[in-house]
């Protein structure tokens, strides 16, 4: 299977009032024909401008494991997915 290409797309400041002012990296994921971005928001004043970038990798890891904990009861045993391809159900 082909790997997605990960790309910095956008970094950019955000103003949030009262919450103070924040950046908000944007990653792109790319392997045909599947295309999505996702944004990481962390407060400017934790980090310069060398490391936020690191550091919104390291919270991008922590959204995706997060979401393979989500999902883990989704996946489907060798014997399921054949059932399944067995049941075709639409017609010829």
């Amino acid at each position: 299977m082909e790997r997605f290409k990960i790309r910095l797309s956008r970094i950019e400041r955000l103003d949030l009032g009262e919450q103070g002012d924040s950046v908000r990296i944007t990653f792109e994921f790319e392997r045909a024909p599947i295309m999505f971005q996702s944004p990481v928001v962390l407060p400017c004043h934790d980090f310069d401008d060398t490391e936020v970038v690191e550091v919104a990798r390291h919270a991008l890891h922590g959204i995706f494991e997060q979401l393979l904990d989500q999902c883990d009861g989704w996946r489907l045993s060798a014997e399921e997915l054949e059932k399944l391809a067995e049941m075709n159900l639409r017609p010829a």
